[in-house]
Order: C-alpha cells, then structure tokens, then sequence
C-alpha cells in the first residue's frame, strides 16, 4: 500500500517548478516526471528506496526470519502506481508530456477536470459499502469471513472505470454537436469540449475563420444548446508584429501547450505588445495552468522582451 500511495502521487513533485517561474512551470509541469522516460527511471528509483527500507526493517526486526522485499515485486508496485497516476492525467483537461524530453507533444482527452470529486467520492463509497454489509452481516449473525479490502478495490476499480467511460461518451457526444453546427454563419475549424465538475455540463470553445466562441453546452434535462448564445472573440488581423511575436521562443514554447491561443496585439510608444492566451482556460480561472505570453516588439518588429506569465495574477504583477 505504501509503495502505491507513494508512485501514485511522486510524479506531481513536477508541479514545485510553480515557485520557480511561470516559464519553468511551463516547461517542466508535466513533462519532468510525467513522461514515459522519466517515469520508467523514477519506478526503478522508488523500487530501490523501497527495497533498502526493507533491509533496514529486517536488520531490526524481531521475527526470526522476516521475508525481504524483492526488487521485481517492488518495481511491480510502483510501476502500477505510477501508470495509474498517467491514465487520469491523460484523460484529464491539462494532460501531459508522454515524450518528453525528446519531443514537446501535449497528450489530454479532455474527459475529466484536474481534480474529479466524484472519483473521490465513489472509492469512498467503495470502501464503506462492504464495511456496512459486514457490519449487517455480523447483527444478524453471519460470521463468515470475507476478504473486505478485495472487495472494496474491486468495486472501486469498476465504479472508476465506469465513470470514465460515462465522461468519455458524455466528451465525444459535446465534440460531435459542436463540430455540427454553424457559429454567427460560420463553419467550425475546431472545436473542444472541456469538463467542468459536473458530468452534464461542458465549456465549450469554437475555432471559425474569424473568432474564437466560449460557449456552455449541458446535457442536463430540459436545457437547450444555442450556437449563437456565446462569448465572441475576434481573432487579430495578420500583421508583422503578430508574425515576429509567434516566432519569439516563449511564445512558441506557449503555442506548443495553448489548445486555442487568441492574440491581442496593442500599439505602443515603441512598437507593439502582444499577449496570447490560451481560451481553454476561462478568464476567471485561478489555476496556475491557465498560462500566458507577452511580447514587445520595436517599430521594425525586432523582438523587445517575451516573458511567460500566470494568466489569473495578470501581467503587471510577474
């Protein structure tokens, strides 16, 4: 169990790089410990702790001849904690860097937010239902035994397994509606649903030829969808400042992460700032993954200075 608990949650020691800079962030935040390579190498290296801790606890033990640790088994545990621990960030709306330190590729479905409180809730339940049908069980004189931890996994594993694929459906069901329709006359070039913290109810957000649209979409009994109901974003027109600012490396290595990037470019005294945002994150957002790009450009449209910034704290405050 503790070599479990442990590789199931070593991987987030990536998000530290929080403290150290929003371009830190960016780069490192689920990519460091996240990807295929760097996980293999922190399974092996939690295996070895694991196993020397175990020494240590046979050096002083009472029993005459405790059983050692091997590091097969070890690797084993933490192997399955550590890819368990990639499968919900896979599926979740931030995703993660499988390939990693080789290629920058961004891996989310988009079928659960960040945190999911209902997972929370249903291995809660899967723990407590067995208790209380052992419990019954035991007033009414029913003393066999049970393996109540086998149980209750099981049931978790299967109640885990089933919401997802509930949330999956749910996704491609939004994606399917959205890519359908017509948004103020115009055809969608992409699309994206994103999870909220309930099932019934997604973030919408629509690429067409001229703007970006944030729009809700629920499922829930009685509620319609209205393509034309939204937030309406106008993308920038082409310009040279525009152009120089997307080819600066922060703003590349931000594009590399943003799922819809949306560009404001303003004039300045010197030339021209700006700042891209990624629309998968609402403007409310005060997650640190809701990330940013300034650029300040010369009259020539000569790069000036680019910095990476947390989107909730704002610009004026990095």
């Amino acid at each position: 169990m503790a070599m479990l608990i442990v590789s199931g949650v070593a991987a987030d020691l990536d998000s530290l790089t929080y403290f150290v800079g929003p371009a830190a962030y960016l780069r490192f935040h689920q990519s460091l410990l996240h990807s295929l390579a760097s996980s293999m190498i922190l399974a092996c290296a939690l295996a070895a702790a694991f196993v020397a801790l175990d020494r240590k606890r046979i050096r002083t033990a009472d029993a005459p001849s405790p059983v050692a640790l091997k590091f097969p088994t070890a690797l084993a545990a933490c192997s399955t904690g550590i890819v368990f621990h990639l499968l919900l960030d896979a599926v979740s709306g931030i995703g993660l860097q499988l390939l990693w330190p080789f290629k920058t590729h961004w891996t989310s479905l988009d079928w659960l937010p960040h945190f999911e409180i209902w997972i929370v809730l249903l291995f809660a339940a899967s723990i407590a239902v067995p208790e209380l049908i052992a419990m019954v069980s035991e007033e009414i004189g029913d003393r066999r035994e049970s393996s109540r931890s086998a149980v209750s996994a099981f049931i978790g594993l299967a109640l885990l397994f089933a919401y997802i694929g509930v949330r999956a459906s749910l996704h491609h069901r939004a994606t399917s509606l959205l890519a359908n329709l017509d948004y103020q006359g115009h055809t969608p070039l992409a699309v994206g649903a994103f999870p909220t913290a309930s099932p019934l109810t997604w973030r919408a957000v629509v690429s067409t030829d001229s703007s970006l649209e944030e729009l809700e979409l629920s499922f829930l009994p009685g509620e319609s969808f209205d393509p034309d109901h939204g937030i309406v974003h106008a993308k920038p027109d082409d310009s040279a400042a525009l152009e120089a600012a997307e080819n600066t490396a922060a703003a590349k290595s931000f594009l590399s992460y943003a799922r819809f990037p949306l560009a404001d470019v303003t004039p300045t005294d010197n030339g021209a700032q700006t700042r891209i945002r990624d629309l998968r994150f609402p403007s409310n957002d005060k997650s640190p993954d809701n990330l940013a790009v300034a650029i300040d450009t010369s009259a020539t449209d000569q790069p000036l200075a680019q910095t990476i910034y947390y989107e909730y704290r704002g610009f004026a405050d990095q």
